[in-house]
């Protein structure tokens, strides 16, 4: 999504939509760190239409939106398969916009079937447990990552602090 798409959708859909149902401003609209969502312009346009924009914590999406985590995500995952596999069968390099429903059909089809599987989400609470496991596996990662860094850096200033030394 670029900027001038998602200001276009808050322009042109999401406010005349808000409009028609007869919301009560002001509103509220939480909104992903991504950097298509905050710009200068859809900023001023909000703060005009009384749309208060609230930025989430950077990569936390999963946390706050369980369809992403429990059905998009593992279907992406699911579809990013199926069109390589997709193209081989047809010998074509690209999958045009006109042949999108019938490949996603035919997959629909084999999720239906049984065929395939997308992965469960379990009940709410195992997600939940599971999640925040994911979420502190990484987070524990991330810093491991860091204080490996740190080290390293430190090591090479002390190398660099030797070498120029007078013995």
């Amino acid at each position: 999504m670029t900027t001038e798409t998602f200001y276009e959708y808050i322009a042109n859909v999401f406010y005349p939509w808000l409009l028609k149902e007869n919301i009560h401003f002001p509103i509220v609209l939480y909104l992903d760190k991504h950097s298509s969502h905050v710009t200068i312009p859809l900023v001023s346009f909000c703060r005009e239409k009384k749309i208060e924009l609230i930025s989430l914590y950077p990569n936390a999406t999963h946390i706050i939106q369980p369809l992403d985590v429990a059905l998009f995500h593992p279907f992406k995952d699911l579809w990013r398969k199926t069109v390589p596999k997709w193209k081989l069968e047809n010998e074509t390099f690209r999958l045009k916009k006109e042949q999108f429903p019938a490949v996603l059909k035919k997959k629909l089809k084999l999720e239906a079937t049984g065929k395939a599987k997308l992965p469960s989400a379990g009940t709410s609470d195992d997600w939940w447990k599971a999640q925040l496991e994911k979420e502190q596996q990484r987070i524990n990662i991330k810093e491991e990552k860091a204080a490996k860094k740190k080290m390293v850096q430190e090591e090479k200033k002390i190398e660099e602090k030797e070498k120029f030394k007078v013995v």
